[in-house]
């Protein structure tokens, strides 16, 4: 559903794009290990709390998923020898395979637990913008705990040994599959918690909505809920006993001490669930309405995060974020915010919310998005934004209609990525649709292919490779 802009919004979207991009610029062999130490976030001394995000709509992002986990933890750590920020000083990090989600889906309540960042790696070796980063919050050789999601199929003994040889004391939880390797870190990591949350382990979207609410509201005095894995609509042997255990141990009428999120997982517990115990189930018709599910337990407060529901990783490592916070994320289509988690941001603001974080960049979140989350915040009901017509275009040469002048008429300036305007695809037909990510991360001048669609990558080899070949630049006299 769309509508004619109001003269007032427009202004309000100029501004989203310009908070999000101050917003970006801010910002050994496998052993046992145990549980997190009580000096870590369950000790008795004061933790030092995790600044807010700052008032509006914001944009948390780097050039790819292991920058934005990096732009994400500059955000809120603070450097490990001190610095003049309000940030926190991290007491250990988090790190999980960036290509991949099934092992790394159980690491946003650890890493809540250990009080510091969930950083992503290469699996083969440890990729360079994260190690400076483990070396910044944590210190060079300082025997700090780096915490490793998966066996070494998901994180290499390469990576666990130049974390060891650079000082880091290395604990890796791991089991055969996804199912065990969320259960060590339940058992280990987490020290074997009261609550529970179920999620599939077969998407990604449900147990990264419910990372923050297993360490917020589903968390008890000693700690965050565990995350375990379900296998679609059932339960493996091992997480089947572990679930039926915590079911068996609750109170009569506990229901709290299993949480079932998604269809999938509450199918999975009422399986193993005996008459007289009960769960409490949290789902909704798609990942989006379950996130919102889940985001409705939370307490009224000030911030709330925002990620793409079509990838995992700007979820992950910005879940981490929101979780240090006690504040949900909420999932959105990269193209438009949909009903459900647009009306519960209207009611969110409404009780108190000023800050937005969006974590991830124009191809994961587009600015469309962006633009109702800033209605949102601006007082409005966020519903999407149709641009106002632009003015006659005439002298295009065959260019679509836009109000930039942009032409295909073989004079004039060559439009590089830095002049391309955000809302370009509104007007032109980009590659790589319905998102056009490819479209952004193209590196050139701004190129129209044989098959029509415009490509970022002009003057690059193998511009346009996958759509008929170049054909010309777009110019703007």
């Amino acid at each position: 559903m769309s509508r004619i802009s109001r003269s007032a919004r427009i202004p309000a979207l100029m501004a989203a794009c310009g908070v999000a991009a101050a917003t970006a610029a801010l910002a050994t062999a496998a052993h046992a290990g145990t549980a997190p130490s009580a000096s870590s976030a369950s000790s008795a001394s004061p933790v030092p709390a995790v600044p807010a995000p700052a008032t509006g709509v914001s944009r948390v992002y780097g050039a790819d998923r292991y920058q934005t986990g990096v732009q994400v933890s500059q955000s809120q750590w603070a450097d490990a020898a001190g610095d003049a920020t309000n940030r926190a000083k991290a007491q250990a990090v988090v790190l999980a395979r960036g290509d991949n989600f099934p092992d790394a889906l159980s690491g946003v309540p650890l890493a809540a637990k250990v009080h510091g960042p969930l950083l992503l790696t290469s699996p083969t070796s440890l990729t360079a913008a994260t190690a400076a980063e483990i070396a910044r919050v944590l210190g060079p050789g300082a025997g700090q705990p780096v915490y490793i999601l998966g066996g070494t199929g998901a994180v290499s003994p390469a990576v666990e040994a130049q974390l060891t040889r650079d000082g880091y004391a290395v604990t890796r939880y791991q089991g055969a599959n996804r199912y065990l390797t969320a259960l060590d870190v339940a058992r280990r990591g987490l020290g074997d918690p009261s609550r529970i949350v179920v999620a599939t382990g077969d998407g990604y979207a449900d147990a990264l909505a419910a990372g923050p609410f297993a360490a917020g509201p589903d968390a008890v005095k000693s700690g965050p809920a565990a995350i375990v894995l379900s296998s679609g609509h059932s339960l493996d042997p091992s997480t089947a006993a572990y679930v039926s255990g915590k079911l068996a141990a609750a109170a009569p009428g506990d229901c709290a001490a299993v949480t079932a999120v998604g269809v999938q997982a509450t199918a999975a517990v009422q399986l193993v669930t005996r008459p007289g115990a009960c769960s409490t189930p949290l789902a909704g018709p798609d990942r989006y309405a379950t996130a919102v599910a889940v985001a409705k337990q939370f307490p009224a407060g000030t911030s709330v995060g925002v990620a793409t529901g079509g990838g995992f990783a700007d979820a992950l490592t910005g879940g981490a974020a929101m979780a240090a916070l006690g504040r949900p994320l909420v999932l959105t289509d990269a193209a438009a915010l949909g009903d459900n988690p647009r009306l519960w941001l209207v009611g969110a603001h409404q009780a108190g919310v000023t800050s937005t974080v969006v974590f991830g960049g124009a191809g994961a979140v587009g600015n469309g998005v962006l633009a109702q989350l800033q209605d949102i915040a601006n007082g409005g009901d966020g519903l999407p934004i149709t641009p106002p017509p632009p003015p006659p275009g005439g002298g295009l040469c065959g260019a679509p209609t836009n109000p930039y002048g942009l032409n295909y008429c073989g004079s004039g300036a060559l439009i590089t990525k830095a002049q391309v305007p955000s809302d370009i695809c509104t007007y032109f037909s980009c590659i790589g649709a319905p998102t056009n990510e490819s479209f952004w991360k193209g590196v050139g001048y701004l190129e129209v292919c044989n098959d029509g669609d415009i490509s970022l990558s002009g003057g690059r080899s193998g511009a346009c490779s996958s759509h008929g070949g170049e054909n010309h630049p777009v110019w703007k006299s």
